[in-house]
């Protein structure tokens, strides 16, 4: 094992994980970004003095920087689909607003953003996460949506059971089905094409309805994934853990060769991270509480080629 490499390769991966480029790093260290460049490709010998520093900057024990387990060389990938690959184009309050009004209600796409961040931030990263696991029926996705969507639109004025359900139908079947409302992100059109040239195994795991793969078709996403499973599909949902032996079963691979990413901390990681897989989330937005989650810090899909040791 070549010791100076492993050290470089690791403080790469954790000071990904920390949100942090070079530049930061080299700002709270005190050292160039060219020394910190340098460590990370093996090239530059640090001091001790200098290894104390960096691990007391990233609050790690400066064994981790040593470790061999940081060096896993992950065999594949599983991408989350909405907000990982796809987004909503226009964006969300906007869809629902058109969807309001057909029902003859309004509100401001504005406060429709608001009042749906302010309910799902209420529901929390345990409720959402213990709720995930029943989303392998379409009845049941319906009905937990219905039940946040009538909470949503009760803070905006509609009391209307009867409308509310219909408005619920009308947003499950647009998410889950219009591939015309959907964008792949840039970082994806470039990311996905490299990883499969480079012999990684890439899969495709969403919690969603059977139709969601007329969207996936729609987007040539097939031609990059080696699996897609949709939990109505295949009858398990995120964040089981037996998703997650289902595909390291499926693939041969142990679960700490995987590493899944997706944009949400109670479907994407949790149950990923239960099952001994390695764990990004993805944040384009730079928001401070998702750095402190106890996974890998991406915000944008490229920074995966740091992660992985392509020998192909």
């Amino acid at each position: 094992m070549d010791i100076q490499k492993t050290f470089g390769e690791n403080l790469r991966r954790i000071r990904i994980k920390s949100g942090l480029s070079q530049a930061k790093l080299a700002d709270k260290t005190g050292f160039s970004q060219v020394y910190i460049n340098k460590i990370e490709k093996g090239e530059e010998n640090a001091s001790l003095q200098n290894i104390w520093k960096i691990s007391n900057v990233l609050g790690i024990p400066i064994s981790t920087l040593f470790s061999p387990f940081q060096n896993i060389q992950f065999k594949a990938i599983i991408f989350d689909l909405h907000y990982t690959i796809l987004r909503l184009s226009p964006s969300r309050g906007v869809i629902y607003q058109r969807i309001f009004k057909k029902h003859g209600f309004n509100a401001h796409p504005r406060e429709i953003k608001k009042v749906f961040s302010d309910i799902w931030n209420r529901y929390g990263d345990n409720k959402i996460s213990e709720d995930s696991k029943k989303h392998h029926k379409e009845k049941d996705i319906e009905e937990w949506w219905f039940d946040f969507h009538f909470r949503m639109l009760k803070k905006l004025g509609l009391k209307n059971k009867d409308v509310a359900r219909m408005i619920n139908r009308d947003i499950s079947n647009q998410f889950y089905s219009n591939h015309q409302i959907h964008k792949m992100y840039d970082y994806a059109k470039k990311i996905l094409p490299f990883l499969k040239g480079q012999g990684i195994k890439l899969i495709l795991a969403t919690n969603g309805y059977k139709s969601t793969k007329s969207v996936i078709k729609h987007f040539g996403l097939n031609k990059y994934f080696d699996h897609i499973l949709i939990s109505c599909d295949i009858g398990i949902s995120k964040p089981n853990p037996k998703l997650y032996q289902f595909i390291s079963k499926r693939l041969s691979l142990k679960p700490k060769e995987i590493l899944c990413i997706g944009d949400s901390y109670p479907t994407d990681i949790i149950g990923a991270r239960m099952s001994g897989c390695g764990a990004a989330i993805i944040d384009r937005k730079n928001k401070e509480y998702k750095k402190k989650y106890d996974c890998i810090y991406l915000n944008n899909l490229t920074q995966i080629k740091n992660l992985i040791n392509f020998t192909h």
